[in-house]
């Protein structure tokens, strides 16, 4: 086998993996790469090494098909589920529950991550017996381009140039040492044209591919294709509280035993019926594990102080979803510092991280306003949008007071109480109305409704509805206010959490002074889960319980709770460990893929040897008559001796090339050099001999023991695992 030919294995390898690439951007798990890789490794190494010991077509898809049906199940270990049958059968099942609700890059379960290995192998299976086993590299171009339609099919959006660019060179090295060396000079510029216009083509073309229309969460609110969420301009969440999309927006573990919604961003702007989110806000640089901005919180009001880590992230950057009151937060390695808003307190990050973990603050049910004093813009992060009524149509100031009014804030004697009375109206009153479905637009005096006026007359609406009412009725109190929006804690299972984009979630908060921004839950609890504890109980309640004992979270974070990253996760609630990859403890999975990639290599290694110990031996096993075989044994006793090092030639005859060895070979031992020249002598005379004699084979295993002893431990280990057999046909 010429070196040529090896190459265009290598190539056909390098083709391989190009076309498997794109089968990773259809799952947002960081280490599905690796299985995908392995798989198309280990089968492209299986055919390339038969196909170098002549093995028959049949034998080698049936061994790469082997291999095939292995890859879910090494992808499956490598997820921490056990192998077997029954996980297979369950993966599949949940693998096709997952495509039928959920749109790409999917979530990364088991079943996700098992199906895309076993697409990568099927790819490599059929792109190497295409350009392979068949010798038809010019027709691997459409199985290759099999999985670049399905990844951006399902992605909606052109993939990045590089993917392109890698299979298009890929194929374009085959090609060129796949032609024969007559044609080598007058094909290169060929397959050097096709290469420049196929990765300028798609750079030219990616910007103008028409993509599938992109499934907005909450009308931009939060808008993506999957399980990636970003927030944009409009803040209404009707998409998101009716999605099915079962695909997790985020996963993660909390000590708190009731943590409460998790925050994205905020919006204090409310106009034509709508929140717009906030847009250019000031930031400050915080360090991570270092206090973040107070924005009015006073240590005095008490607290108790508990962590989060977040093992899966889908949000798109600069958005972070987290708890409301921020103490620190580590997002792991390229983030030793990040960027908070000013007036929101809301981290802002430039790249996705797969996971992080925060400390967080809780009011206790004890915790009150440092003051009753009213607060301006300018103080704590409050702006003058936070005290906006003026934007409100009259039809909607006028409801506002007419709630005020039925909820009982008037009588409530401080403005923390004040808002409490208009939280627990909207929250109980029977004669609001929870429901997705908003209320037909309602005319009254000849004018349509605005959205927020609508929603008071008909007491109909969802969490953005309520938190907008609460919001406007605070601002007529000048008490600050603003909406939030984030998710509900989401779905516990296990130990873990698991929050979905139908978790989409608005709130109030109000701003008081000693609490800072302050969060509310209008909305009834058959949606929202309870009240938080500080706005459920009566004044009295308060002052009764005010002497119980209560923890303060206004030192810097201590030493023992950094939630910088680990390399370690536990499994209890209470560690503080870092952000985590989710799944990092498969054992068996590492082991397995560590197996599989060690057989890769092993192939890759061995089918040098294996092929040159065919090509010397094949000769000897087909000789049909002593003379025929006599002469293979020659042959093979010369490429022994030309795989050490030694020079040998068979351009002159036996007793010739015999004479010149010892000239040819200065350092070969006065035993070397004779063993060969008595097996010249053999050959000779079984060429010319009426008889042949006997012990040809003994004699030239004489030559090869001998030629071994003298040679070094290098020339052994080169004769080993590259031997010149393997590249000749000959001697």
């Amino acid at each position: 086998m010429t070196t040529r030919r090896i190459l265009a294995e290598v190539a056909l390898g390098l083709l391989c993996l190009s076309a498997c690439w794109p089968l990773v951007e259809l799952s947002k798990a960081g280490s599905v790469g690796v299985p995908i890789v392995v798989a198309a490794l280990v089968v492209w190494a299986i055919g390339a090494g038969l196909r170098r010991v002549g093995a028959r077509s049949w034998l080698i898809v049936l061994a790469q098909a082997a291999a095939v049906m292995v890859s879910p199940l090494a992808a499956l270990a490598a997820h921490g589920v056990s192998p077997t049958p029954s996980a297979l059968r369950d993966a599949g099942h949940e693998a096709q529950k997952v495509a039928n609700s959920s749109v790409a890059p999917l979530p990364a379960v088991a079943g996700v991550i098992a199906a895309l290995t076993l697409g990568a192998a099927l790819v490599a299976l059929v792109v190497d017996y295409v350009g392979g086993t068949s010798k038809l590299p010019a027709a691997t171009v459409l199985p290759v381009a099999a999985p670049f339609v399905l990844a951006t099919t399902a992605l909606g959006q052109t993939l990045p140039l590089p993917y392109f660019a890698a299979a298009a060179a890929a194929w374009a090295l085959l090609m060129w040492l796949s032609t024969s060396r007559s044609r080598t000079l007058t094909g290169a510029p060929v397959f050097a044209a096709v290469t420049v216009l196929a990765v300028a083509g798609a750079a030219a073309l990616s910007g103008h591919v028409p993509t599938r229309a992109t499934p907005a969460l909450a009308e931009g609110g939060a808008r993506g294709v999957d399980t990636s969420v970003d927030f944009s301009t409009s803040l209404e969440l009707t998409k998101d509280l009716s999605s099915r999309n079962a695909a997790p927006v985020l996963t993660y573990t909390t000590e708190d035993s009731q943590p409460g919604p998790l925050r994205v961003t905020t919006s204090s702007t409310y106009a034509d019926g709508q929140w717009r989110a906030r847009t250019n806000e000031p930031t400050t640089k915080v360090k991570a594990n270092s206090e973040f901005p107070a924005l009015g919180y006073d240590p005095a009001v008490p607290t108790t102080s508990s962590q989060a880590t977040v093992t899966l992230n889908a949000m798109k950057p600069p958005f972070i979803a987290a708890p409301t009151t921020l103490r620190a937060a580590a997002f792991g390695q390229g983030h030793d510092t990040f960027d908070v808003g000013t007036t929101t307190g809301v981290p802002h990050l430039a790249a996705q991280v797969p996971a992080y973990a925060v400390i967080f603050r809780t009011f206790t049910a004890a915790a009150r306003p440092v003051d009753d004093s009213a607060v301006s813009a300018g103080t704590g992060g409050v702006t003058q949008d936070d005290l906006d009524v003026a934007s409100l149509p009259p039809a909607a100031r006028t409801r506002i007071d007419a709630l005020l009014t039925a909820s009982g804030a008037g009588d409530a004697t401080s403005r923390f109480d004040k808002a409490v009375a208009i939280q627990n109206h909207l929250r109980t009153d029977p004669s609001y109305t929870y429901s997705l479905t908003l209320a037909p637009t309602r005319t009254v005096d000849g004018a349509q409704l605005d959205p927020l006026s609508n929603f008071l007359e008909t007491k109909q609406g969802y969490c953005t509805q309520y938190a907008t009412a609460m919001v406007m009725s605070a601002r007529s109190l000048g008490i600050p206010a603003r909406v939030a929006i984030g998710f509900l804690p989401g779905t516990k299972r296990g130990n873990e959490y698991e929050v979905r984009a139908a978790d989409a979630h608005a709130w109030p908060e109000l701003y008081f002074p000693g609490m800072g921004w302050t969060r509310f839950e209008p909305t009834p609890g058959s949606r929202s889960g309870a009240a938080p504890a500080y706005a459920r109980t009566s004044p009295s309640a308060t002052k009764s319980s005010s002497s119980a004992p209560t923890t303060s979270s206004s030192a810097p974070v201590p030493s023992t709770r950094s939630v910088a990253p680990s390399t370690t996760q536990t499994s209890r609630s209470t560690s503080h460990g870092a952000p985590v990859t989710p799944h990092d403890d498969g054992v068996l999975g590492r082991v397995l893929l560590t197996l599989l990639g060690a057989l890769a290599v092993i192939a890759l290694l061995g089918a040098l040897p294996l092929l040159g110990w065919w090509r010397r031996n094949r000769p000897v096993r087909q000789a049909r008559e002593p003379r025929e075989r006599d002469e293979a044994l020659w042959h093979r006793m010369v490429w022994n001796l030309r795989d050490l090092g030694y020079v040998i030639t068979t351009e002159r005859s036996p007793q010739e090339a015999a004479g010149r060895f010892a000239d040819d070979n200065p350092r070969a031992s006065t035993h070397l050099v004779q063993a060969v020249e008595r097996a010249a002598h053999s050959i000779e005379n079984s060429r010319y001999a009426p008889t042949p004699a006997r012990g040809m084979a003994a004699t030239t295993e004489r030559v090869t023991r001998a030629a071994r002893s003298d040679a070094s431990v290098g020339a052994r280990l080169r004769a080993w695992l590259l031997p010149r057999s393997a590249f000749g046909a000959r001697s």
